[in-house]
């Protein structure tokens, strides 16, 4: 079966990529530069090129055409908005107009869109409201719908909860901030708690999403983490103690002039991926992050060259 994914040489779309192809499908990814050392990449680990934009329809219609399964993974967040509504209604388009085949279409979203709660400590269910404004979302929330609602596809939209591991660089500033060795290390909204997913668990799920009935996923949404509430102190007094450093975390509690994105990410969003599991048999199998922060501090420091 042939897969076509987007977004293939950023962190989520990479691993993805080569998950999938080691279950034994054939993978093409539309790169912007076929010579980039990310490209290469997908390249040395058998992955298919295939130059594009996904601004310019032109560059990627006959891979959809050709397609058993589109994966949509990349978000340009200089121009979201732009990008991801032509991708979308590109992916819908071609697929009304050569109805041949029923694709699966996965679309990547997030645990983000979802409006915070009050009390923040509930878990999140694929049916509890999400946000109609703000940095990115009502474009997002809006493509989710054209994906579940569409008849001529198998339509499924992923949430994924805070990615961890390998190349993410979630958390991981808590690592690079001690080797200076600073007397303290400011930690902004220290009590802001996010649900976590690490990488290979989350390509997993979409292994589980393209070998499963597509009866099963059609129209589907799913939450996809596992079951962690650390809050960000938490996360910051466990990263650093692993560093050996002995110095103090101050919590800061002030509001200043932030981006939208900064406001976006910086709430609290704990979900329930019970549903993955009820419908498609998920489990993760990683331990939780706090438990594994060994060796992710030596895969981080590895790729900055630190060791």
């Amino acid at each position: 079966m042939n897969v076509f994914i987007t977004g293939g040489t950023g962190n989520l779309g990479e691993e993805i990529s080569y998950g999938l192809r080691r279950l034994g499908y054939s993978v093409r990814a539309l790169v912007r530069q076929i010579q980039a050392s990310s490209s290469q990449r997908l390249l040395q680990q058998e992955i298919e090129l295939c130059q594009g934009n996904l601004l310019e329809p032109e560059t990627y219609q006959h891979l959809i055409i050709d397609a058993d399964i589109i994966v949509h993974c990349a978000a340009d967040y200089t121009n979201y908005s732009q990008v991801d509504n032509i991708a979308v209604d590109t992916f819908l388009a071609v697929c009304k107009s050569y109805p041949y085949k029923k694709r699966r279409l996965l679309y990547t979203s997030g645990i983000m869109c979802y409006a915070e709660q009050t009390p923040t400590t509930k878990l999140l269910t694929e049916e509890d409201r999400t946000l109609t404004d703000g940095w990115v979302i009502r474009d997002r929330v809006r493509n989710e719908q054209k994906v579940l609602e569409n008849p001529f596809i198998y339509g499924c939209v992923i949430r994924p909860a805070w990615v961890y591991g390998k190349t993410s660089r979630h958390f991981i500033q808590y690592f690079l901030k001690t080797l200076e060795n600073p007397s303290t290390i400011l930690v902004t909204h220290p009590q802001i708690s996010w649900s976590e997913i690490h990488i290979d668990d989350l390509v997993r799920f979409y292994q589980l999403v393209c070998e499963s009935d597509p009866d099963l996923i059609r129209s589907q949404i799913f939450n996809v983490s596992d079951h962690s509430q650390y809050t960000n102190m938490e996360i910051a007094r466990v990263y650093t103690q692993a560093m050996n450093w002995h110095g103090e975390l101050i919590e800061d509690h002030e509001e200043k002039e932030q981006s939208e994105q900064w406001k976006f990410c910086n709430r609290t969003i704990l979900v329930d991926s019970s549903k993955a599991t009820k419908i498609l048999g998920f489990k993760c199998k990683h331990k939780l992050m706090l438990d594994d922060v060994k060796i992710l501090k030596q895969t981080c420091l590895a790729r900055h060259q630190i060791l």
